[in-house]
């Protein structure tokens, strides 16, 4: 980060409260997977992948910014993300501040929205919300900043073996 200016997330978010909480950290922002190969198996692989880079380099933190195609969904999903609020919002000293607020909602309240399945699957497996959503005006979509205490999240084990996968395939 430092050799490129700086974290994707600082873009977004004032993260000062939340940087000096951690010993060594690496950012996980835009994660994209296609739909169409979207699925539990391919989402674990990838963060055992993640887990195990982390572990191999004594990563104790990994954060970053979820981004969340909200543009025909704004209200229902920002009833899903304060529904993660309720759930897990991480203690005031690991807060950060959204630079830009979510726009007011121009959407019908009936309407539904689904997160992403990598959403559920991070806050599922440690993952702590650190207050309000951002929104993204260059890509027009909501931003919701994330961290998971390394050392803690043991919930995954490492299966690269099952896929005919070493960890080197993982990490470009």
């Amino acid at each position: 980060a430092c050799n490129i200016g700086g974290y994707f997330c600082e873009t977004q978010f004032n993260i000062n409260n939340f940087r000096f909480k951690t010993l060594a950290a690496i950012e996980l922002s835009h994660v994209a997977i296609d739909p169409k190969c979207a699925n539990p198996k391919l989402i674990e692989l990838l963060w055992s992948g993640i887990n195990h880079y982390a572990d191999e380099r004594g990563i104790d933190t990994i954060f970053g910014a979820l981004s969340l195609n909200i543009e025909n969904s704004h209200y229902p999903a920002t009833r899903e993300i304060n529904s993660l609020k309720t759930k897990y919002l991480s203690p005031n000293n690991y807060r950060v501040k959204p630079y830009n607020i979510l726009p007011p909602s121009r959407a019908v309240a009936g309407d539904n929205y689904e997160f992403p399945e990598i959403v559920d699957f991070i806050f599922d497996h440690g993952a702590m919300l650190c207050g309000d959503a951002s929104w993204n005006n260059i890509l027009n979509q909501a931003e919701i900043f994330f961290y998971i205490n390394n050392q803690s999240n043991q919930q995954i084990p490492l299966h690269l073996q099952q896929y005919d996968i070493s960890s080197s395939d993982l990490v470009a």
